[in-house]
């Protein structure tokens, strides 16, 4: 395995925006990347290693001047001491990410189970499983990564979550939820997450992880109401055909609380009528459900 970072890369697992690494690179000299023959940076685990353990240090108002003018030794010491008092759930993602990258599914399944088991599954799902998928797919986009291996990944990601999920149903469902997507193309992945956020919340769950075009849905008109009725729009459809399925939701399910989300919606949102609810990440929908 390579073991090589694009700045895209770096700055996609770090959340450090490239700008502020080629900065860095330029005035602190703290990074040796290589050029490619296309003239790209191109950058080491060690590298990568590094940028992380200076984000966990600036968590806590380390500046990156003082960071860069200790000696290695102390700046491991320094690391060591404050690894150990940074405690938050989203701080295995760098990790998570990592062992995705260089196809180590045993340790990612390992770490998967550890993190699982240490958080709360709402946590868990929130800060952890939404953008460790949504990072996945971004770096599809940005990188030349093998597009059968991440579908395989998420399909199998997929998997564990609905598994997760049924292990979660203990008690008796009060309520209903339908859970569906407009897009033919898109992974299931972000629909289990909201299928596992159901289950949290006693919800009998009603989902379609295909398609649901709507001459399917218009169906649905007087079949049963659930008392939440969420759908995800991924895909890049024009603003009619997003208007209509806006309709279309409201005559179908009139008495239902209509929930939309998906990346479609950052530029269609305000497409979106007064009585349907549109979400930006799953910690809103937690708090809505």
């Amino acid at each position: 395995m390579s073991r090589t970072y694009s700045i895209g890369d770096l700055e996609l697992i770090s959340e450090v925006k490239a700008s502020t690494i080629r900065m860095w690179e330029k005035r602190y000299n703290i990074f040796s990347p290589v050029r490619s023959v296309l003239n790209e940076r191109i950058y080491s685990y060690s590298d990568l290693n590094l940028l992380l353990k200076i984000t966990v240090l600036q968590a806590f108002n380390f500046k990156i001047g003082y960071l860069t003018s200790l000696s290695n030794q102390e700046f491991e010491n320094l690391f060591d001491e404050y690894s150990l008092k940074f405690d938050t759930p989203n701080k295995y993602l760098s990790e998570f990410l990592y062992l995705f990258l260089e196809k180590d599914s045993e340790s990612f399944e390992n770490l998967f189970d550890k993190v699982y088991n240490q958080l709360f599954p709402e946590e868990f799902i929130i800060n952890v499983l939404e953008p460790l998928v949504f990072k996945i797919k971004k770096l599809k986009q940005i990188r030349n990564l093998d597009s059968f291996y991440v579908d395989y990944f998420l399909n199998k990601l997929t998997l564990k979550i609905l598994y997760l999920a049924e292990k979660e149903k203990k008690d008796r469902a009060t309520k209903e939820i339908l859970i569906f997507q407009s897009d033919s193309s898109a992974l299931p992945c972000n629909l289990a997450l909201v299928y596992f956020l159901a289950t949290i919340k006693k919800y009998k769950i009603h989902f379609y992880f295909n398609k649901l075009p709507i001459e399917s849905l218009q169906k649905m008109k007087g079949v049963f109401q659930a008392n939440i009725v969420y759908t995800e729009f991924n895909e890049n459809i024009s603003n009619a055909k997003l208007i209509k399925y806006f309709e279309i939701l409201e005559e179908v399910f009139p008495m239902s609380k209509n929930i939309v989300g998906g990346s479609r919606l950052k530029d269609g949102w305000k497409l979106i009528p007064n009585k349907v609810y549109s979400i930006r990440n799953l910690e809103v929908l937690y708090k809505a459900l």
